[in-house]
Order: structure tokens, then C-alpha cells, then sequence
């Protein structure tokens, strides 16, 4: 918002204006007065309002929001958040992002340029604890004048943290293997432990079986085991101290 006042021997204006950059539209406001001096500033009024928004369509989801000059984004929350918001933008502290999801739709990113690489930032306001809400950026090169639908999160969206134990011995430090759902849909990936036994697999389905298999070092078997995501998990699974048996 400003103002300003100007004078000269034939006329006398005064102007003021305001700009409101929103979640799902911008406006701007402005009045001018002027006169044949301080007296009659308001013989002649001229006021101005432009309000600018967007009803944006994309791969099924729909958001409202700021002007698209080119190209957009629309994030939608994945039902596993349980209608908490997802926001969209460079800068996700004290409020300063492009879109917010809500009653309106998606959360919009308004800024994208055609035929460019470039980023798609999002985040969750107030995830579950230990929900995996995903990489948090996009890489993108949209044609021309394109729309994209992101859907942030998903079913494989918990994560289980343990300390592996040998037996009945110590923490296993430093281990290394893989991790794989019992059913086999999907690929084996990863497992280690750090320096004080302490593990964490993220990107886990609620209610799925998984076996850990440790490499085996040289002159011995190696070890297994195995755990449940319980099917009602809202992100964080512990499992405490697990202690690992033989290769079946």
C-alpha cells in the first residue's frame, strides 16, 4: 500500500493504493483525486479495482488461485493425510507460499514457464509423525501452456525405527542388507544400522509384512527377521529393540 501527493501552479492529485496478494486470487486497489488545488482535490474521482484468479483443471484435480500467465502445478493431498493441507511455493515459512489445498481445491503453483526445467516445492503443513510426505520438490519441464497433477503422499507412507540386536548379544552395529514386503510387489531396497545399532525404513504400506535380511560375513550365516506394519499406523512404527535369528 502507498499514497502520494503532487502539486503544481495548475492542479493539485493525491493517489492511493493497496496491493493483496492471496492464497487464491490478487487484487489491487487504487483512488485518485485531483483538483485546482488542496481545496477541490476531489473534484474530479477516478477508483479503480482489478481482482485476478484462476479455475485451473489437470489430470483430474482442480484448484482455485492466483493469475497462470504460462504454465501450473496443482498439488493435492493423498488421502492417507486426512484432509491436512499440502502448500505449494520456494518459501514455506511464515506463510509465504504460492497455493495452500483446502475446501477450494489443490494448491497451485501459478509460476511455471514453459519448455524450462525447473522445481516444484511443496510440503505438509503438520504431517503424522514419521509419515514420509515424499522427496518434497518436483522436477518438471512443462510444454507449452501445460497443467500438472501432483498428488503428495501416498499409500507406502509410514516408517519403522528399531535397534537391532544380535541374539541375545549387543546392538549390531554398522550392519548392512536388504529390506522386502513378504507378498514380493515390490523390489527388494536397503537396510543398515548406524554406529549404535539404530535403524529406520521409511516408505512402508500399513498392514504389509516385511523381512529384513542382514549380508552374511565370512564363516557365517546370515540373519533374518521380520515385522508387521500395523494396518491403523498413522506414521511412526517402533519396534523397540529387535533381536535378529537365523537364516530359515
Amino acid at each position: 500500500y502507498g499514497a502520494a501527493v503532487s502539486r503544481d501552479p495548475q492542479s493539485t492529485s493525491a493517489v492511493a493504493y493497496a496491493d493483496y496478494i492471496g492464497n487464491r486470487f490478487d487484487a489491487s486497489l487504487s483512488h485518485a483525486g485531483t483538483g485546482a488545488d488542496f481545496g477541490s482535490i476531489g473534484d474530479r474521482n477516478i477508483s479503480t479495482l482489478r481482482v485476478g484468479s484462476t479455475l485451473a483443471f489437470a489430470g483430474g484435480a482442480f484448484g482455485i488461485g492466483r493469475r497462470v500467465n504460462d504454465s501450473f502445478a496443482i498439488l493435492v493431498p493423498h488421502r492417507t493425510l486426512d484432509g491436512r493441507s499440502v502448500v505449494a511455493g520456494q518459501s514455506l515459512t511464515n506463510h509465504e507460499y504460492l497455493g495452500r489445498s483446502g475446501a477450494l481445491g489443490g494448491a497451485m503453483n501459478n509460476f511455471l514457464t514453459s519448455y524450462v526445467a525447473q522445481s516444484v516445492h511443496y510440503d505438509v503443513e503438520d504431517p503424522p509423525i514419521g509419515y514420509d510426505t515424499g522427496p518434497g520438490v518436483y522436477r518438471v519441464r512443462p510444454p507449452y501452456r501445460s497443467g500438472y497433477a501432483i498428488v503428495v503422499g501416498a499409500d507406502a507412507f509410514a516408517t519403522a525405527a528399531g535397534t537391532l540386536l544380535l541374539g541375545n548379544g549387543p546392538p549390531v552395529a554398522l550392519a548392512s542388507g536388504r529390506f522386502v514386503a513378504i507378498d514380493g510387489e515390490d523390489e527388494p531396497r536397503p537396510f543398515f544400522t548406524n554406529s549404535a545399532g539404530r535403524f529406520a525404513l521409511d516408505g512402508l504400506h500399513a498392514g504389509r509384512t516385511y523381512r529384513v535380511e542382514l549380508y552374511a560375513n565370512e564363516g557365517e550365516a546370515g540373519r533374518t527377521f521380520e515385522f508387521t506394519v500395523p494396518a491403523d499406523t498413522t506414521g511412526l512404527v517402533d519396534l523397540g529393540r529387535v533381536r535378529s535369528g537365523a537364516s530359515r
